[in-house]
């Protein structure tokens, strides 16, 4: 499966999760499984998941946290995602990246698969593809209710 964030039907900023400058900005610690971390913006956390936005208002000093058994490679591509990149999350961890994002109450995020135009004469049905290709469609979009 494929996912981005979207709002409104429009896929939301990017701001590149790897550039040196964001890395010298970070101020909080996702800490996962293994002794691993990630580290993120709070404004960007804040902006894009409503379990940050109030964890940050209650708690505005607060500099990390503890998702004790989450994968650091999952919660990295979670982080991706929030920052705007589609990401790819293979068919075998749909079920915990699901989980991991309706507990951080990701706003919004959708869900697709590139799709082949049907190629038969006269033929215009459309099937799902694993290959990557330019054409992708928007399958369902998840909203993460309050």
């Amino acid at each position: 499966m494929n996912a981005g964030l979207y709002v409104n039907g429009v896929e939301v900023q990017r701001f590149d999760y790897e550039d040196e400058l964001n890395r010298q900005f970070v101020d909080f610690e996702i800490k996962c499984a293994n002794d691993t971390s990630v580290h993120a913006h709070k404004i960007i956390l804040s902006s894009r998941a409503e379990y940050f936005k109030a964890l940050f208002r209650t708690h505005p000093q607060m500099n990390n946290i503890v998702f004790g058994d989450a994968n650091i490679e999952l919660m990295e591509r979670v982080m991706r995602m929030i920052y705007g990149e589609i990401i790819h999350v293979p068919q075998l961890h749909l079920e915990p990246f699901n989980a991991l994002c309706t507990n951080m109450r990701v706003n919004h995020w959708v869900k697709y698969e590139p799709l082949v135009l049907g190629t038969g004469s006269g033929d215009s049905s459309m099937q799902t593809s694993q290959s990557t290709t330019p054409t992708e469609v928007y399958c369902e979009v998840l909203k993460q209710h309050l």
